[in-house]
This record gives structure tokens, C-alpha cells and sequence, in this order.
């Protein structure tokens, strides 16, 4: 095992960190590549399949973990989650929060999701289970779950080609204030027409982690984006064509603000 590091990232909400996972002839999975906002931090360590860490990890059918996505369809960052699960073609069950009363699935037992994952109970949304573990924060859910595709057999994998402009695209969009209108919105919008100038999406020729983090808030400004802006508003025509994109948009939802 070999293993090379600089300094230590950053654990914060703009921070982006990618694991790519590659299969090598010898049986091993190589953990290639990582990189967090603003620091350079790297590691490299070959490990045969077997020794992979799978404690907690129940399966479900064709061996893919048990995954649970607790959410609330009209909340932004809830469906960066829901999206990306689509995206990727991985099997989860739904769980709907009643997020403003006592009944159902409320925050109470959410409360108890979080705290059976060792997480300290908040009640807000989303939160994913993968057998035994427990993650929220809707980044780093949907890190998660690229971690997952680039792993399991008949997944479509969510990892960037292009992994610093994706990092860039997901820190402008986890800056964004509560405004209906600001110059970060701004420059974020700037940055995703750049971005798919010439390419079909937001970090490359296929979808990404860029793509499920940045556009459930894209589709609440997408009226109001600039006529100039071109690439931008091909890149959305382009993206409601996706199925995985037109299920998780509904006819009502929330700001993000």
C-alpha cells in the first residue's frame, strides 16, 4: 500500500472530493485521484477486492447496497439526491418526510435515522442511508452516490471527466446566497455556459455530479436566464429530455431561499 499525501483538506460544505475507482487485470481497485477546493491532496492505494471495507453494507437485489433516500420532492437539495440515484441507475426506496407536522414519516423519526448513523439528530432533509451508513448534506450525498456508480456492476457512472471544473460548478452553486438574485447567481450562470460550450454537459461529454448538484436550482432560475447565455439555455433543453431529470421535476416545489 502506498500512499502520498499534501496537506489535509478542508472538511466544509464547499468542498468537493472525488474517489475515482478503477478495476485493474490483478483484482485490485485502485483509489486514484482525489481533490478537495483548494488544497492539493492526493492519494494512491491498491487493495485487492476482497479487502474492500463492506461492513454495513446490506445488499439489495443483484448485490447493490440497501438505499434509502429521505426527502421531500419540492426541496432543491433534496432532489440533487433524487437525481442523482436516477441518473446513476441505482435502486433506492423513497421515503417522504412530513417535514411540517406529527404523523407519517415526521422529523421525529427522522431524528432517529440520523442518530442510528452516529449523526447528530437535526430533522432536516435529505438524508440517505446505504445499508448501515448514514450521510446527509446534499453534496456530499450525491458524492456518494458517485463513489457507489463508479463501483457496482450496471451503474452509469457519475464521476466528471473533468473533475476541477465540476468542483468549481458545485462550490459557486453550494455559495449561492437566499436571494432571487445576486451577483453569485451570476457568476454561476456565467460559469455553466462556459462550461458546456463545447461539451453536452457540465463536466464533460456524459452526466456528472456537476449536473445533479447544479441543475434543481438551473430549473428555478431557468426563465430568467440571460438570452446571451446560449450554451446554457441548449444545455436545459437538452437536460429535460433526460428521464432521469423529468422524474424528479414536479409541478410544485421551493426556493431555495
Amino acid at each position: 500500500v502506498g500512499l502520498s499525501a499534501g496537506r489535509r483538506p478542508r472538511h466544509d460544505r464547499a468542498s468537493c472530493c472525488h474517489v475515482l475507482l478503477k478495476t485493474i487485470a490483478t483484482g485490485t481497485v485502485a483509489l486514484a485521484y482525489a481533490s478537495a477546493a483548494g488544497y492539493p491532496w492526493g492519494m494512491h492505494l491498491a487493495l485487492p477486492l476482497s479487502l474492500l471495507p463492506m461492513s454495513g453494507m446490506q445488499s439489495g437485489a443483484g448485490g447493490a447496497p440497501k438505499i434509502k433516500l429521505y426527502t421531500h420532492t419540492a426541496c432543491p437539495f433534496a432532489q440533487r439526491v433524487w437525481l442523482a440515484l436516477e441518473a446513476a441507475e441505482i435502486p433506492f426506496d423513497k421515503v417522504d418526510v412530513n417535514l411540517y407536522g406529527v404523523g407519517g414519516f415526521d422529523k421525529a423519526r427522522l431524528r432517529k435515522v440520523e442518530a442510528s448513523g452516529g449523526l447528530e439528530p437535526k430533522g432536516y432533509i435529505p438524508v440517505m442511508s446505504i445499508g448501515e451508513e448514514v450521510v446527509r448534506e446534499s453534496s456530499v450525498c450525491v458524492q456518494r452516490v458517485a463513489e457507489l456508480s463508479a463501483r457496482l456492476a450496471g451503474a452509469a457512472s457519475l464521476l466528471p471527466e473533468k473533475p476541477s471544473v465540476a468542483d468549481a460548478l458545485v462550490a459557486a452553486c453550494d455559495g449561492l446566497p437566499k436571494s432571487s438574485s445576486s451577483r453569485q447567481l451570476d457568476v454561476m450562470l456565467k460559469k455553466a455556459d462556459a462550461a458546456c460550450t463545447d461539451a453536452a454537459f457540465l463536466a464533460g461529454s456524459t452526466f456528472s455530479i456537476a449536473d445533479a448538484c447544479l441543475l434543481p436550482f438551473l430549473q428555478r432560475v431557468e426563465d430568467d436566464i440571460p438570452s446571451e447565455l446560449v450554451h446554457l439555455r441548449a444545455y436545459m433543453d437538452r437536460a429535460h429530455k433526460l428521464a432521469a431529470f423529468s422524474r424528479t421535476v414536479v409541478p410544485s416545489w421551493w426556493w431555495w431561499w
